[in-house]
C-alpha cells in the first residue's frame, strides 16, 4: 500500500517540477531577449564605449594597460562591467589601486593608484622594484632608478625593516651605502660608494657599526686601500687591504 502512495505522489510532483524548469527556462530565455534588445537600443543611440580616458599612470607598462582597457571599446556603454575591468587592471604589477566609471555617453574614464617603490632588489640575476613591504612591484632597470638603494640577496627584499633601523642609528654611515647584502639570509654585508665591504655580524649589527664609528673614527678615516672592515668578530675591528695596497691608516692612538 506504501508503495502505491509513493508512486501516486511521484505522478503529481514530477510534472510540477517538469512545469517550473520550463518556466523558468522561459523566463531565462526572454531576460536574454530583452537584454539583447536593449542592448541593441544603447547601440542604435550611440551609448557605446568610444574612448578610454586614463588618468594616475606613471610606470604601469602602457601597453599591459592597453590589452586591458581595449575589450570594452565598442561595447554599449550602459552594459559595461566595470568592477571586471577594475579587477583586471588591479592585477597589474604597478597598480595599488584603481577605479573605473562610465560617463555618458561613450567614455571609460579609469583612474590609478600606482605602487611607491622604496628600493631595488637584485635577486637570480634580476633587478626588481621593491616597496617597504617587501613586495615585488616588477622587474625594471637600474637607470630608471638611480635615488633608490640596492638590497642582493635572497629574503634581502623581506628585511628593508631590519636595514631602516640600522641605518637610523647611523645616518652618516648610512648615506656612503650603495647596496646591502644579505649573505645566507642571516646577516648584512655594506657596500659604500667607494668600494669598501663592511662585514656585519648577525646579532647585534648596529653595535657594531657603532663600534667602527666610534674606535676607528667611521670610513671616512680609512685608507683608500682598505677594502674590507669585518666587524664579526666581538671586540675586534679586522681591516683587509686591497691588491697591491700598503698598510692602511688609522687615526693615533688605534
Amino acid at each position: 500500500m506504501s508503495t502505491m502512495r509513493w508512486r501516486w505522489r511521484w505522478v503529481l510532483v514530477a510534472p510540477a517540477v517538469v512545469g517550473g524548469m520550463a518556466a523558468l527556462m522561459i523566463w531565462s530565455d526572454a531576460f536574454a531577449r530583452l537584454a539583447a534588445a536593449a542592448k541593441d537600443v544603447s547601440t542604435s543611440a550611440g551609448l557605446t564605449i568610444a574612448e578610454v580616458w586614463v588618468e594616475g599612470r606613471s610606470r604601469t607598462e602602457r601597453n599591459a594597460l592597453i590589452r586591458v582597457l581595449a575589450a570594452p571599446v565598442g561595447q554599449p556603454s550602459l552594459f559595461v562591467d566595470v568592477d571586471a575591468i577594475v579587477e583586471e587592471v588591479r592585477e597589474l604589477g604597478w597598480v595599488a589601486d584603481a577605479q573605473a566609471r562610465v560617463q555618458l555617453p561613450g567614455r571609460l574614464q579609469v583612474s590609478l593608484q600606482e605602487r611607491t617603490p622604496v628600493a631595488l632588489w637584485q635577486t637570480g640575476g634580476k633587478l626588481y622594484a621593491i616597496e617597504a613591504s617587501g613586495h615585488v612591484i616588477d622587474a625594471v632597470m637600474f637607470r630608471d632608478f638611480p635615488e633608490l638603494p640596492l638590497v642582493v640577496g635572497e629574503g634581502a627584499n623581506t628585511m628593508l625593516g631590519d636595514l631602516a633601523d640600522l641605518f637610523a642609528a647611523q645616518p652618516a654611515f648610512a648615506s656612503r651605502v650603495d647596496a646591502a647584502i644579505r649573505v645566507s639570509q642571516r646577516r648584512w654585508t655594506l657596500r659604500t660608494d667607494t668600494g669598501l665591504m663592511v662585514h656585519l655580524p648577525e646579532t647585534d649589527p648596529s653595535a657594531a657599526l657603532a663600534k667602527l664609528t666610534g674606535s676607528v673614527g667611521g670610513i671616512e678615516s680609512l685608507s683608500p686601500s682598505v677594502g674590507a672592515v669585518d666587524l664579526r668578530i666581538p671586540e675586534r675591528i679586522v681591516v683587509r687591504m686591497r691588491a697591491d695596497a700598503g698598510p692602511p691608516a688609522f687615526p693615533d692612538g688605534v
